[in-house]
């Protein structure tokens, strides 16, 4: 009897035991993952790292991996290497063909650049860097702070041209901070996604005669205040130089961008296909969008608020929201353009000025030309038109340059320039110019916003309430921005030019701050708001690499899409948050495979 209860004993716990080996199997798969490195390799690769091809036997690195560069330069092309949280003090890495560079986190595995240049550079073909920060790379390697950044598509400082560049990397989940010049110089077909690039003296994001870059979800901000003057200035959000082609565009589309130095986006010096599509951009003193002496350019769904708060169209360089400067064949159309001293211009500045020496950039006609202004929401702003400053011809060929059924909340207050001449908006219509939609004073503005199609509050650190502008009735203004002054006279024609900028724009306000610089505290979405049901997120792909027509009819993109493009935006942005707050990885949409 005692040997048949003892049985039964026996065989209950074996069942206990037994019933537990799922239980413990999976708490050792949460302390694998979480430590990510056991006994010296991963067990297995999680995460964003288990989506890259060649990550399915990654490569271990802990910090400080001082000497990563050799480690690199001893693997063989398509190795995935997995760091560990720490911080880290490589440099100079110059990885190979198809390799990839992962972090445990984004927060975690903290690059210190403290003392040098670079962290990743050279000529390779399909590199992937992901989830890791970098900051503090302070060397400008004995030249002017500009093409210096920790990810630099380049073979060398100043070596921008075909065999010295790098092709199809794809950046993502990265944070790039305090750095001497740029956070990110591109090379060739780049992709940089779901990245924060901030508190950079020159730019967020810089290149120069590249093609075929992809800059999408990113917060850019905070960067310029360290970028050169005169001719020779560069700082903005992003600024590129020479880059875009009709086939090979540079597209920029659904990213944040505020509070940068002077512009959000600028590109300037022959770029010739640039697409600026579905972004948030708010609070720049001088522009938001600026595209000079280029051509091929389309500026399209944008929500661009408070970025311009200077304007005089009796001076030179002058600034609009969009600013369409000395360049051919641009298309701004379906944007929303609240809070400016003047919302759109087409600019028409005598270039090249007297020892200006722009022969080594191809295809610049220097004017104008070939604009079309269509569609888009205009509140709460001054001015629009042709601005021919003191050195423009007297005139310039206005045949080509149309404003087509844009919106105005106040268009009788208005002023309408044309040929350095002003218009009433009787006198602008007259003319044949916005003799539609725009032909009638606007009650019931367009409920597009920058998140969403209701208008729901957006909660900040530094206010409880705030709404991006959805009617007539906004209050937001720039009554305290004047026109400025004439600026003194300068020695060279270059240095008048920068010196009426910078007087113009040191006379305005600095803008708004409030929005937080932390990407993690921008905004929540208040538990009371009611989601649409339409709300479903689509697929998306990426646009294959060709130019969008300049003349695509409206109906392409009718109100409705446009709400629905904000909103699948916003909800996007809300699981991004959410994550964060979360402490978890910040992953991608999806991993382009030809990246």
């Amino acid at each position: 009897m005692r040997n048949w209860a003892s049985s039964l004993r026996r065989q209950a716990s074996r069942r206990r035991i037994r019933s537990l080996v799922p239980l413990l199997a999976a708490l050792v798969a949460m302390v694998s993952v979480s430590h990510l490195v056991i006994n010296g390799g991963p067990r297995k690769p999680v995460g964003l790292a288990a989506e890259i091809p060649g990550c399915a036997t990654p490569m271990a690195v802990t910090a400080p991996a001082a000497d990563l560069a050799s480690l690199v330069a001893a693997q063989a092309e398509g190795t995935c290497f997995l760091l560990a949280d720490g911080e880290y003090r490589f440099h100079d890495v110059v990885p190979k063909n198809g390799m990839s560079f992962v972090g445990a986190s984004t927060a975690g595995v903290v690059v210190n650049g403290a003392g040098h240049e670079n962290a990743f550079h050279g000529t390779a073909d399909r590199v992937t860097i992901a989830q890791m920060t970098f900051a503090g790379f302070d060397n400008a390697a004995g030249t002017s702070a500009q093409e210096q950044a920790p990810i630099r598509g380049t073979a060398a400082l100043w070596a921008s041209e075909p065999g010295r560049m790098a092709t199809n990397w794809m950046i993502t989940d990265i944070v790039s901070r305090n750095n001497v010049a740029s956070g990110v110089f591109l090379g060739d077909n780049f992709t940089v996604r779901n990245s924060e690039l901030h508190h950079n003296a020159v730019t967020g994001i810089g290149g120069d005669s590249i093609v075929g870059a992809l800059i999408e979800d990113n917060v850019i901000h905070h960067n310029g205040s360290g970028g050169a003057s005169g001719a020779a200035a560069n700082g903005a959000g992003v600024k590129l130089t020479q880059s875009g082609t009709a086939d090979k565009p540079v597209i920029v589309r659904n990213n944040e961008l505020h509070s940068n130095h002077r512009e959000a986006l600028w590109f300037d010096l022959a770029c010739h296909g640039i697409q600026v599509l579905d972004n948030y951009i708010h609070d720049h003193v001088s522009r938001g969008v600026m595209f000079e002496l280029s051509s091929g350019l389309v500026v399209r769904g944008n929500t661009i608020l408070r970025s311009n708060t200077w304007t005089d169209f009796t001076q030179d360089f002058n600034a609009g929201a969009v600013t369409v400067g000395e360049s051919a064949d641009a298309l701004v159309e379906g944007n929303t353009i609240d809070t400016a001293e003047a919302a759109v211009i087409v600019r028409q500045t005598g270039r090249p000025y007297p020892g200006e020496d722009l022969s080594p950039y191809p295809g610049l006609t220097f004017t104008s030309a070939n604009v079309t202004v269509r569609h888009n929401v205009v509140r709460n702003s001054k001015s629009v038109g042709i601005s021919m400053g003191v050195s423009g011809p007297q005139a310039i060929d206005t045949s080509t340059i149309r404003f087509i059924d844009n919106s105005y909340d106040t268009p009788a207050a208005m002023s309408f320039r044309w040929n350095d001449g002003t218009q009433t908006f009787d006198q602008w219509q007259a003319a044949g110019r916005d003799t539609t939609t725009a032909g009638q004073q606007l009650t019931q503005p367009e409920a597009v916003t920058d998140r969403g199609p209701d208008a729901d509050p957006i909660v900040t650190e530094t206010t409880t309430s705030t709404t991006a502008p959805t009617t007539a009735s906004t209050n937001a203004t720039t009554s305290g921005a004047t026109a400025p002054t004439a600026a003194p006279a300068a020695s060279t024609p270059g240095a008048a030019a920068s010196a009426a900028e910078s007087a113009a724009s040191s006379a305005a306000p600095a803008p708004s701050t409030a929005v937080p610089a932390t990407a993690a505290a921008r905004r929540t979405r208040p538990a009371t708001a009611a989601k649409p049901a339409t709300a479903a997120r689509p697929v998306r792909t990426r646009p294959e690499a060709t130019a969008v027509a300049a003349e695509a009819p409206a109906s392409e993109r009718p109100v409705v899409a446009r709400r629905q493009l904000r909103w699948n935006r916003f909800l996007r942005e809300e699981m991004r948050s959410t994550r964060r707050a979360a402490g978890a990885p910040f992953r991608p949409v999806r991993v382009n495979p030809e990246r």
